[in-house]
């Protein structure tokens, strides 16, 4: 074997030393450096240390981790990564269950929540929730497809230019609540004059009232339409009613109709002034009397002074005589009190009379409360 030890090989500038002929192999042992340090270009091999898998000795090469490991501070700018199994950051601040298919912010319980609602859970301690920053405009939408109106069928928007709270179902607003705190539903323009306000809005509104221990006719109704404002109940047929009733209406003239016994305060619009005129009762609906029957129906008028002094008030009852022959009808008035107070019976028939009243004199208001005490479906108008 032959040896050549030097301490140093020193080539004239510009020379190139070469060691051994192609297909030689020169093994270095030692360190080789450039000049003292180390030298640079391809890494030679890469091998897999404690946990990990991969490595090679030759173009790109990966490495895969098996195990924990420790010491790791940083994993610089990743572009993209995949992970198998659950994950888990800083103990509880988030968990990913691979498993359930549940992110837990906050905590690592992922499989105690209801199923229809367990893709992200946000835990906490004590007071906790969620905060949506955006300074314009937030939205969550509820989608049932990919595209067009699905995207949007139901949803829930703040806009931070009115400060509006809106809801949408089937991807149109349905209610907003404006900055005052007013509510409007069907509308995107609630009245708030009187913040805390509540407009329904459409060519119908209406408001159901239902009583749930109500054997029948548990729904109350409250109908606006065509200017007139009415009352009714009835039973809950699906999502409408059936068996109505209607129990009081108010027309757009101010007068007021009712089916059973009721009571009307201010029949007679009077504005605070002193009322001296007429003014007329129109009792209509009643049912029929035929042959040589006949029935009654009673009426109270009370009426108070200017003062509203309960010395000067007066009552004046009238029994409306209901007669029916085969030739013959007509229907009697009886005064019974408070004479001061005229009443004449202008038209009659076997369904309906009509008074005209006449007021005691100059010191009355018209605070007149009108009581009809006939329980046979009959409907009352009162009208100055």
């Amino acid at each position: 074997m032959s040896e050549v030890k030097v301490n140093k090989l020193s080539p004239r500038s510009g020379t190139t030393v070469t060691i051994g002929d192609s297909g030689d192999t020169i093994n270095i042992v030692g360190t080789l450096q450039n000049n003292g340090s180390a030298l640079t270009g391809d890494i030679s091999s890469v091998v897999a240390g404690t946990g990990l898998s991969g490595g090679g000795t030759s173009g790109d090469v990966t490495l895969n981790v098996e195990a924990a490991q420790s010491g790791i501070t940083s994993l610089g700018t990743l572009t993209s990564a995949t992970i198998s199994g659950d994950l888990t950051v800083d103990t509880n601040t988030l968990f990913v269950d691979a498993s359930e298919n549940t992110v837990v912010v906050g905590g690592t319980d992922a499989s105690s929540w209801n199923a229809n609602a367990d893709e992200l859970v946000v835990a906490g301690a004590s007071a906790g929730g969620m905060t949506f920053y955006n300074p314009t405009q937030t939205n969550i939408f509820f989608a049932d497809g990919t595209s067009g109106d699905d995207l949007t069928r139901g949803r829930i928007q703040y806009v931070h230019s009115d400060n509006s709270l809106r809801f949408g179902t089937d991807t149109s607003e349905r209610m907003r609540i404006d900055s005052v705190g007013s509510v409007g539903i069907g509308t995107s323009s609630p009245f708030n004059s009187r913040p805390g306000s509540l407009t329904v809005s459409n060519d119908t509104p209406t408001i159901y009232l239902e009583d749930t221990n109500a054997s029948g006719r548990e729904v109350g109704q409250l109908l606006y339409q065509d200017t007139n404002l009415t009352f009714s109940i009835g039973d809950r047929n699906g999502t409408g009613t059936s068996n109505s009733l209607e129990l009081l209406k108010i027309n757009n003239a101010g007068k007021i109709f009712t089916r059973q016994t009721a009571q009307f305060h201010d029949c007679v619009t009077i504005g605070g002034s002193p009322f001296t005129g007429d003014f007329q009762i129109e009792v209509s609906g009643l049912n029929a009397v035929n042959g040589g029957s006949w029935k009654q129906v009673g009426m109270r008028l009370s009426y108070a002074s200017i003062a509203d002094d309960a010395s000067d008030a007066q009552t004046k009852d009238t029994l409306i005589t209901l007669r029916g022959l085969s030739s013959y009808n007509s229907v009697t008035s009886v005064d019974t009190g408070g004479s001061t107070v005229g009443i004449t019976v202008d038209s009659a028939t076997t369904t309906a009379v009509t008074f005209t009243v006449t007021s005691p004199g100059s010191s009355t208001v018209g605070a007149y409360v009108v009581t009809l005490f006939a329980n046979d479906n009959s409907t009352m108008e009162c009208n100055a």
